[in-house]
């Protein structure tokens, strides 16, 4: 017991040299005046990562556990731009609002991207998601959000996942 409050409070060290945090999903939800539950993306997003060190001014991060919350409740769409060869770790286990289009074609595919929901662009570790955010930006009506830490903390939060490789579009 004491040892599970310690990884609680402490966090654990990867291999890799990030700290990442083991904690229960934050539903940041707020009761709104017809007394439903509305969710606050203020508070679940961040101009500074804390799970990966790429980012570009202005873009938007939101925490894998976060994002599946969002995803779940069919408020935003999962954007995976990995590559198929990269896939081969797995997927996120999603049975909707995600979209696999890998960044070598997504300029090609860009009219499969949803406009009515919020976008959370993942790659493998970061870098591409942020270059993809910081260009989908500007042409959506919705906001566009960086999943921080990538598919790599995904895995490491205990979200689903879908192994092998899973090459569809939509």
């Amino acid at each position: 017991m004491l040892l599970m409050l310690m990884f609680l409070f402490i966090g654990l060290h990867s291999p890799k040299g990030f700290n990442f945090q083991i904690f229960k999903p934050a539903y940041r939800l707020q009761r709104g005046r017809s007394s439903n539950f509305q969710i606050n993306l203020a508070l679940m997003t961040s101009k500074t990562p804390q799970y990966q060190q790429y980012s570009f001014e202005n873009t938007l991060h939101i925490s894998p556990i976060e994002a599946f919350e969002l995803i779940k409740c069919d408020k935003a769409v999962l954007l995976d731009v990995r590559e198929d060869y990269e896939t081969t770790q797995g997927r996120p286990d999603l049975s909707r609002n995600m979209l696999a289009i890998p960044m070598s074609v997504l300029l090609e595919n860009i009219d499969l991207i949803p406009r009515d929901k919020a976008l959370i662009v993942m790659c493998a570790h970061g870098i591409r998601s942020v270059q993809v955010v910081a260009y989908l930006s500007p042409f959506l009506p919705e906001a566009c959000y960086n999943l921080d830490g990538a598919f790599e903390y995904w895995e490491l939060q205990g979200l689903p996942v879908i192994s092998g490789n899973v090459s569809e579009k939509g």
